[in-house]
């Protein structure tokens, strides 16, 4: 995957932790306004070169992406969350206001579809707690089950979004500023039908 430059959207802020967060988060200027409130997108890992391994990964894949690179991943996201097609994505308007960061904090491969080990799961709770806290979103939408069933339990009791007939579970993260509602989805990248995750996902960020 190649370096990108640096878009207009401000990379992390300076106090998020180095020591745990290893690959800095996306947190856009506009993050927090217009309908989609303070939304953090949650991957799972980046995958790379050594010469990859950089701070700045995060940021440059999203600044990729805005640039014009075609990554299923986002683009898949921004269809979803504004229902405009394809064509009519305006990738910079979507992630102006959208945080991102990859829960995993390595790389996990040269190859794409190697499976994190669970000590890379466990190790990266530190950095999701420091990440959270010093952003503070009000709903998480964590991309591939996988990924959701490796996250820290729920902080009380979570609760089900039924469509369809189909429950989809989403839970809080109380913290002293206040309480994040997380979601799972499927992975953007595969097995993804937005007509499904569409409305449970608008259903969700409607939730205070």
């Amino acid at each position: 995957m190649a370096i990108g430059t640096p878009s207009a959207c401000e990379a992390a802020r300076d106090s998020i932790n180095q020591k745990t967060v290893r690959f800095l988060p996306w947190i856009p200027r506009g993050f927090g306004g217009g309908p989609l409130r303070r939304l953090l997108v949650l991957g799972e890992s980046h995958y790379g070169k050594p010469a990859e391994d950089v701070p700045s990964l995060t940021n440059d894949v999203v600044s990729c992406y805005i640039a014009g690179a075609n990554f299923r991943f986002f683009t898949t996201l921004s269809m979803v969350l504004t229902k405009e097609d394809r064509s009519q994505i305006d990738r910079y308007a979507i992630w102006s206001r959208i945080a991102f960061y990859n829960y995993v904090q390595w790389l996990v491969s040269e190859k794409a579809r190697v499976t994190p080990s669970e000590s890379m799961f466990n190790e990266s709770q530190k950095a999701f707690f420091d990440v959270i806290d010093e952003i503070r979103p009000t709903h998480l939408i964590a991309c591939g089950m996988r990924l959701w069933n490796h996250m820290p339990n729920f902080t009380s009791d979570g609760a089900h979004i039924t469509h369809d007939g189909k429950q989809y579970l989403y839970g809080p993260y109380a913290r002293n500023w206040g309480t994040l509602l997380a979601l799972g989805i499927n992975h953007p990248s595969s097995a993804f039908v937005q007509s499904r995750w569409r409305p449970v996902i608008k259903s969700f960020l409607s939730m205070r």
